[in-house]
């Protein structure tokens, strides 16, 4: 009799709860009578993997003793290629009397156009596929194939931001998780990725994934407490880095202070003061005026004690329209000066872990930026390297170049979300509520941008080959009836929404054809 085999693969990078559920679902399944979980000796896209041994030592923490369930080592093997259908045509004929079925996420369904031979693979193997937030549309494509077995979908949970939220643990959070596994350890913000690790595998999880050896980064004073300020003052603290956070208006306050109450309401800055890197997160209209005061105060408080006042030997600034400039006061007294800015979007405290991962723009004095590189690994970001071109137009036109660069950060971010918004509001004025609009609308956004990132990361393809819809077909027709509509509708619709969509298509369609001119499609 054949023996049905459920084959889980995945990296397992970490293992989690969600993994666990679904092998619990399989092993309920009529039709599956053993799981084996198959850990990927390396990422079939290139990505950074913990080391095999460590996640197959979780893995075992994790099934220990579940009945029915085995792992799988194979693509540890020498000559294994690590691609699935060389695995599954490997196991086939090493176990006869089995019978595999590949479980996969939705997810993987988006990206089989990057699979070693997905027609030849579904053609002799059949797939249950799990729905994955966001990959809905995904799951509908094939969940009408005789190959493909339908099954629930997983809860909105991933490896990536389990191990973001490890990154984001201080030394002492860490510490405190692994010796008694209270959650209330972890700082809000992170409490719920690192609760999908299962608990009997915490400690372990820590060890495995434990903090990358940190460059000595020296003491900060972050010049500002609202959402960019909190944010990377929070950030910097859970990295082990040495932070003061101090309110602008607090201090700006104290400065402005008649004579008679100046230095007593001054005194409590100057302990944060002597960090030797300062970073000034203000508003843009701000910076100027926080550099100056503080140049001041340096120049005073280093006359009183008879000596060069040491703080603030490198001061950034977060703007990204506005370059070191801002900080002349500062670079006249010798402090090296950059501009240093996190392409994120920043809302206080609770958002410092998605600083890990975000690019940081820093430009300026040599030092400076070298601390400021320091900073941003600190948090687990990296530095933008300004590419020659960019430093050129900073030379000869810099306010144009930085205005330039901050655009790209203002599309991608705030003016995308308003495209998302635009959609909606079509929506809503058709008679669905804001809430129905956004769930229908917001599994379709999510994936047109997962595939251009993927895109993006693999390389060697145009952004432009993931575009779908009329504008990928050159359907002009489908168009046209678009912006008939849209016109029309103007009455009940703000006549600024057509003006976008005439102007998106029109530059969509330019930009697919010069990019498919350029690669030679």
């Amino acid at each position: 009799m054949t023996t049905q085999v459920a084959l889980f693969g995945g990296a397992f990078n970490p293992p989690h709860l969600a993994h666990l559920f679904t092998v619990q679902y399989l092993l309920l399944r009529p039709d599956v009578d053993e799981v084996w979980l198959l850990p990927s000796h390396r990422h079939a896209f290139g990505k950074e993997l913990a080391p095999f041994e460590a996640r197959v030592d979780l893995l075992r923490l994790c099934v220990d003793g579940a009945p029915r369930v085995s792992i799988c080592e194979v693509e540890r093997e020498e000559g294994a290629t690590g691609r699935t259908f060389d695995t599954l045509e490997l196991l086939s004929a090493r176990f006869p009397e089995r019978a595999f079925r590949l479980v996969v996420g939705a997810d993987n369904i988006s990206e089989s156009h990057r699979w070693h031979r997905f027609g030849d693979l579904v053609a002799r193997w059949p797939l249950i596929v799990l729905g994955r937030p966001g990959h809905e549309a995904a799951l509908d494509r094939v969940s009408a194939e005789p190959w493909c077995s339908a099954g629930p979908t997983l809860p909105s949970i991933s490896s990536t931001a389990i191990r973001a939220a490890l990154r984001a643990l201080g030394p002492e959070a860490r510490a405190a998780l692994a010796r008694d596994g209270d959650l209330a350890r972890c700082a809000p913000a992170l409490r719920y990725a690192i609760s999908w690790v299962p608990p009997r595998a915490l400690a372990a999880t820590l060890a495995a994934y434990a903090m990358p050896a940190r460059e000595p980064v020296s003491g900060v004073c972050v010049w500002g407490q609202g959402r960019a300020g909190g944010a990377i003052a929070e950030a910097l603290t859970q990295a082990g880095v040495l932070t003061d956070s101090v309110s602008l208006r607090a201090l700006l306050a104290a400065v402005a202070a008649p004579a008679a109450e100046r230095a007593a309401r001054l005194a409590p800055f100057r302990a944060p003061a002597r960090r030797p890197a300062w970073l000034i997160a203000a508003r843009d209209e701000l910076i100027e005026e926080v550099a100056a005061a503080l140049a001041a105060l340096r120049a005073a408080w280093g006359d009183e004690e008879g000596a060069p006042w040491e703080g603030g030997r490198v001061a950034l600034h977060c703007a990204g329209s506005r370059g070191p400039e801002l900080l002349a006061p500062l670079g006249a007294q010798g402090s090296a000066v950059a501009q240093w800015h996190p392409l994120q979007a920043l809302r206080g405290r609770e958002s410092a872990p998605d600083l890990a991962g975000a690019a940081f723009l820093v430009w300026g004095a040599p030092a400076a930026m070298e601390e400021g590189g320091r900073l941003a690994r600190a948090v687990g970001g990296w530095a933008l390297e300004p590419p020659a071109r960019f430093q050129a137009q900073l030379a000869a036109r810099p306010a144009l170049a930085r205005a330039l660069y901050h655009s790209a950060a203002v599309l991608a971010s705030g003016l995308t979300l308003s495209l998302f918004g635009a959609a909606v509001e079509v929506l809503r004025r058709l008679g669905w509520s804001e809430a129905e609009a956004a769930s229908a609308l917001r599994p379709l956004t999510r994936v047109a941008l997962e595939r251009g990132w993927s895109i993006a990361e693999e390389g060697g393809r145009p952004l432009t080959a993931t575009l779908t819809g009329p504008i990928a077909r050159g359907d002009l027709a489908v168009i046209g009836r678009h912006l008939e509509a849209l016109a029309d509708a103007e009455h009940d619709l703000d006549p600024e929404v057509t003006e976008v969509y005439r102007a998106l298509t029109a530059w969509c369609a330019r930009w697919a054809g010069e990019r498919a001119e350029t690669s030679g499609a």
